[in-house]
């Protein structure tokens, strides 16, 4: 099974700009200094429903040099919704679909394992945040016209 993202970004523009995290770093111990943007891809296979995100990390300081520094993916379902939707898949392999990773064959830089513990502690522990993600979600499977969830909140409404 191979899925490709598309950044939201070519979607919803606007709605993207206002919204994507950033994470200005100044002095960290573990990773350069700059501005942090993570940027998120959903599945743009209309009919899949993997509910998963990955989050590209970049640099986008101009005052710092420009790098991508992780990839992290983020399944928000609990393991038995991603042992049902994919079956056929080793279940060690289906463990991975489940929470916070770096994304294996995904390019990663010397810092993505404190970006992923950042991303951990500072964005999803906010629930208002994990809720902004979902509803993503069903914006960008909405637009693609599949059948996976459409589900779109009070205030999403006019992206739908």
């Amino acid at each position: 099974m191979k899925m490709i993202f598309k950044h939201f970004i070519e979607f919803f523009p606007e709605l993207a700009e206002k919204e994507t995290r950033r994470i200005t770093l100044r002095n960290d111990p573990q990773i350069p200094d700059g501005e942090y943007a993570f940027v998120d891809s959903y599945c743009k296979d209309k009919d899949c429903d993997c509910r998963r995100v990955y989050f590209d990390v970049l640099q986008i300081d101009p005052d710092y040099k420009r790098f991508h520094a992780a990839t992290i993916s983020y399944g928000w379902e609990d393991l038995d919704f991603y042992l049902s939707w994919a079956p056929d898949m080793a279940p060690e392999r289906v463990r991975l679909m489940k929470g916070p990773i770096l994304q294996p064959a995904q390019q990663q830089s010397q810092y993505a394992q404190r970006f992923l513990e950042l991303f951990e502690t500072k964005f999803l522990t906010d629930q208002a945040y994990v809720e902004r993600i979902k509803q993503h979600y069903a914006l960008f499977k909405a637009k693609l016209g599949g059948k996976a969830i459409k589900k779109i909140n009070k205030g999403y409404d006019k992206y739908g």
